[in-house]
């Protein structure tokens, strides 16, 4: 019976399925919840406020009723009191997070470039918005796309421009730490300083699977204000 349960997943957990699968997991979390006096609630936050990055996640928060917080809490309460509307912190711009200097290994080879390009021109043909996310200098205030655990493959949602003449190239696992927002202390397994403990592919999929850490922050930190 823990006093709150915190979970995330990816936006369209809403609509999957016919929204079946929302309905399936609101009900799993309601109907026990009841008879331990739990309130649960929901929310799709953009964790661009906190990182430089679109990422829209649905969050769901159920805290347990103590007899110290007004009787009159609902669902609301936790939309109002514990979702943030903006970061404690200040946002990392994303110039601040681009290295200047990586190694050309980053740099997408003439076949991969013009395979995503292609790509691109085809779903453009049909009218579609499908293909690479690419982002050129200035980077000052510029938001990327969101980090996938497939980044590994091409690095097609987030491509860092290096001027016409060369190819772009995909994010170092520093640069995909930093646009997550993880603390500055960990960088020194992702700087050289010391030994890389995963191949870059796996860092690219445990990133790419992580979270926004400083927005995970502050909605933790809600809870622990009202509830710990």
């Amino acid at each position: 019976k823990p006093k709150a349960i915190f979970l995330e997943n990816v936006k369209n957990l809403q609509s999957h399925n016919g929204k079946k699968t929302y309905s399936t997991i609101m009900d799993s979390l309601a109907k026990p919840m009841k008879n331990l006096e739990y309130i649960v609630a929901d929310k799709v936050i953009d964790a661009s406020k906190w990182v430089p990055q679109h990422r829209e996640r649905i969050f769901f928060v159920c805290l347990k009723k103590k007899k110290n917080i007004k009787k009159e809490i609902n669902s609301d309460f936790i939309k109002e009191k514990i979702f943030p509307e903006n970061p404690s912190t200040d946002k990392r711009d994303l110039s601040e997070i681009l290295d200047d200097n990586c190694s050309a290994k980053y740099t997408l080879r003439d076949g991969t470039w013009n395979a995503l390009k292609k790509h691109k021109a085809k779903h453009l043909k049909k009218g579609n918005g499908f293909g690479y996310g690419k982002i050129n200098p200035p980077f000052k205030g510029k938001t990327t796309r969101t980090l996938s655990a497939r980044y590994y493959k091409d690095g097609a949602e987030i491509l860092i421009g290096n001027g016409e003449k060369t190819n772009p190239r995909r994010l170092t696992p520093l640069e995909c730490l930093r646009l997550q927002g993880f603390p500055e202390k960990l960088e020194s397994y992702f700087n050289g300083n010391i030994t890389q403990p995963v191949s870059d592919n796996q860092a690219y999929k445990q990133f790419g699977n992580a979270v926004a850490v400083p927005l995970i922050f502050d909605i933790a930190k809600n809870i622990k204000r009202y509830f710990y």
